[in-house]
């Protein structure tokens, strides 16, 4: 349903009532749209749920702005905060009976108590500070909680949105009942024996006590910023910053403090729902383990059902949902995780309201607090073992399900003791171990039964090592080429140069696969993947040589410029041909990047180049695109995602600028939200060998001094190039004379 470009007058003064009490973010809902419109929708403000065929979403100021420019009707609602009112709890003893909320300064100092009352099992760590200053905790718990164990690394985290606030008590009543019931109760002792739990609370503080310190009625969903952590983690389909802003400090602290860890699984914990919402949020597709997710997620939802009212957990797939089939979310942390650091994250969403009156805490924690402990037991069951060098030495290793496993589902051992963890659907499978140095290993029909851990320990023999050598020649003259780079991607072996006679050598090639990149100026790259082995330890290689610019330096050509607000630079994670293409900066809101040439061109000719770009799809281009000028006039402009192609376009003697231009309206990003450029086909040059010997017609009225000037460079062993010239303020009568002088001089000096 759409409205003409006028909205109501009570929409517009509810509107603006809003934005007078709770500036930095709008909440409001529309009608459910086609799956296109979710997904425009989906890049410019911030769904919170989809109900009863409606979309609840959140905008900050430039959010807001683009939404409306949609023209989609939709309806101002009251900020949760604005419907919300408790008491706080007045002493740590009132936040200890778990049916009040804290003041933050009441939160901070009971997470000091944990780790001051149980310092045997209770470790507090600060990874970092939000934007107004307020503390990112920690808790370890764990049985020798300071030392880094033999033992799988789970990890709980609430409250990224700053409003959503039943899962900062949930977390804290969960580490006191782990903490007080440690030696005393059985399962309790033999997770914090078994598993290394981490546990944050309050991942948003500043969202949480947007209204100050002491309390939590205005809070909000967003941090200071106004930015929604939760679309602001890396995202596989769309980039690094799929929300077109920076990372914030929270999420820079919890992304370092992740990658410092090898956490096997973890949640991160919401409210506004109630279910759980599993992998990929940012694509339909499905991750390998779907059929593992949604047997974890039922247990999970099952268990909830068993000590609930039937009305809870009650929707979507009997309590739980695919992300992406719930709605598209880019940027979130379960797919950060899941993807990029080898995890397995899901979402809780453990109450329909957002902001949970204190009165229901304790029920909500009666319904949730043994599928909290059933879930940090998943980490356990799978297949776990160790990847171990002969001698016995731990080892950094991947390990992969063959035929399994795909989009970064493969698990790496921990380099500090090589052990490993891979969850996984009950069933059979052959698993594969590399680490580098050594030789693969293929351990086939590893039965994994339900609720146990199969055990697979590996020990690694060392691969041969051979010296990789070879000769590179011109394709056209089979003339050897000198200095041409050689070297292995991805590994730590050093890159070799071939010498006057074309030879190159690689020394310390261990036995495997390997990716080549080979390249020289002036010629096409190669990049393919060897085999490195005793019968294939010699390749040699014919450079086609090619008049198109390329990167494959990984530098910007000289004499390029950069403009704009970020500079472009080599890419290698893309290209058209070879290693590197040119890739637009990384920008934010209302910025450019732009790549510029200036030549001077002889005569009517063209420039072509091959192009890609991938940001937010617009029917009108006037969001993000990347486009091509000639002078400062735009000839064509592209946006959305399209792959590699040519492009061509006339260029008529004279001066130019030649500009490719990546801009950025604001509020949207989507995919990688950049343009790349490759195989440049600059107007041609005439040179001094273009013209055959002897086709010489002097013209003696080129000035003397412009004469002397060619054969002084020439006796000083400089060769001429038509830019020279161009500065010597020669006209093109007078440069084909000179350069006939100069052919007539080479031959007579031979």
């Amino acid at each position: 349903m759409r409205l003409s470009s006028l909205l109501t007058i009570s929409t517009i003064f509810l509107s603006g009532l809003l934005w007078s009490q709770t500036p930095i973010e709008t909440y409001f809902r529309l009608p459910l749209q086609s799956p296109s419109e979710m997904q425009k929708i989906s890049k410019t403000v911030s769904i919170a749920k989809v109900e009863d065929n409606w979309i609840y979403a959140y905008a900050n100021g430039k959010g807001m702005e683009k939404f409306q420019k949609y023209n989609i009707y939709y309806e101002t609602l009251p900020h949760p905060n604005e419907l919300f009112s408790t008491i706080m709890a007045s002493s740590l003893e009132e936040v200890r009976e778990w049916d009040y909320y804290p003041t933050y300064e009441q939160y901070v100092e009971m997470m000091y108590d944990f780790a001051t009352n149980y310092p045997d099992i209770c470790h507090l760590e600060n990874i970092g500070y939000s934007i107004e200053g307020r503390e990112l905790l920690f808790v370890k718990l764990s049985d020798n909680v300071t030392v880094e164990e033999d033992e799988p690394e789970f990890m709980y985290s609430a409250q990224m949105h700053g409003n959503e606030i039943i899962g900062f008590i949930m977390m804290l009543h969960l580490i006191d009942e782990l903490l007080a019931n440690y030696g005393i109760d059985p399962t309790i002792t033999f997770l914090l024996d078994e598993v290394e739990i981490w546990i944050n609370p309050l991942a948003n503080p500043d969202g949480a006590y947007y209204g100050g310190d002491h309390t939590i009625n205005g809070a909000i969903r967003s941090n200071a910023n106004g930015v929604d952590l939760n679309r602001n983690f890396p995202d596989f389909v769309d980039g690094p910053h799929p929300d077109g802003y920076e990372w914030q400090p929270e999420n820079i602290a919890m992304m370092d403090f992740i990658s410092d860890h090898n956490f096997v699984l973890s949640s991160n914990i919401h409210s506004g729902a109630e279910l759980v919402n599993y992998p990929w949020d940012t694509t339909p597709d499905l991750t390998a383990d779907d059929d593992w997710w949604q047997m974890v997620s039922h247990t999970y939802a099952d268990t909830v059902h068993f000590y609930s009212p039937g009305s809870y957990f009650d929707g979507y797939d009997d309590g739980i949902s695919n992300g992406y089939a719930w709605y598209e979310a880019d940027g979130t942390r379960q797919d950060y995780v899941t993807y990029y650091q080898s995890g397995r994250e899901m979402t809780l969403e453990l109450s329909n309201q957002q902001m949970l009156p204190a009165n229901q805490l304790l029920d909500h924690w009666d319904y949730n607090h043994a599928s909290f402990i059933n879930y940090i037991k998943e980490c356990l069951y799978g297949i776990h073992g160790h990847v171990l060098s002969e001698s016995g030495e731990p080892l950094e290793a991947t390990i992969t399900i063959p035929g399994h496993d795909f989009d970064q589902s493969e698990v790496n051992s921990d380099p500090l003791h090589g052990n490993y963890h891979r969850l996984i659907l009950p069933g059979t499978y052959d698993v594969l171990f590399e680490s580098w140095g050594y030789q693969s290993e293929l351990v086939p029909f590893v039965n994994v039964a339900e609720n146990h851990a199969s055990i697979v320990d590996v020990s690694l023999i060392p691969a041969p090592v051979f010296s990789f050598t070879g000769n590179i020649y011109d394709a056209d003259s089979g003339d050897p080429i000198e200095g041409v780079l050689v070297e292995l991607l991805d590994v730590p072996i050093d890159e070799n140069f071939s010498n006057s006679e074309g030879h190159y050598q690689i020394d310390n090639v261990f036995e495997g696969n390997y990716t080549l990149h080979i390249f020289a100026e002036g010629y096409t790259a190669i990049i393919e993947d060897i085999t490195v082995n005793e019968e294939n330890t010699s390749m040699d290689y014919d450079l086609q040589p090619t008049s198109l610019l390329g990167f494959e330096s990984g530098q910007l050509p000289t004499g390029w410029s950069l403009a704009g607000d970020a500079p472009w630079e080599t890419n290698s994670d893309n290209s058209w041909e070879g290693m590197y293409s040119a890739k637009s900066g990384d920008i934010g809101d209302d910025q450019t990047s732009a790549l510029l040439y200036i030549m001077d061109v002889p005569v009517a000719d063209e420039i072509s180049f091959y192009c890609k770009v991938a940001c937010e799809d617009d029917d009108n281009d006037n969001y993000d695109y990347l486009y091509f000028a000639i002078d400062g006039v735009e000839q064509e402009r592209w946006d959305g995602q399209v792959d590699w192609h040519l492009e061509t376009y006339p260029v008529d003697a004279g001066l130019h600028t030649f500009s490719w231009v990546y801009s950025k309206d604001g509020s949207v990003s989507h995919y990688s939200d950049a343009g790349w450029i490759d195989g440049i086909s600059l107007p041609y040059v005439p040179d001094v060998t273009d013209i055959v010997p002897g086709d010489v017609n002097f013209d003696l009225s080129v000035d003397v001094l412009d004469i002397v000037l060619v054969v002084s460079m020439i006796l000083n062993n400089l060769d001429p190039s038509y830019e020279q010239f161009i500065a010597a303020d020669l006209d093109e009568d007078e440069i084909i004379t000179v350069l006939d002088i100069v052919i007539l001089i080479n031959m007579i000096t031979g």
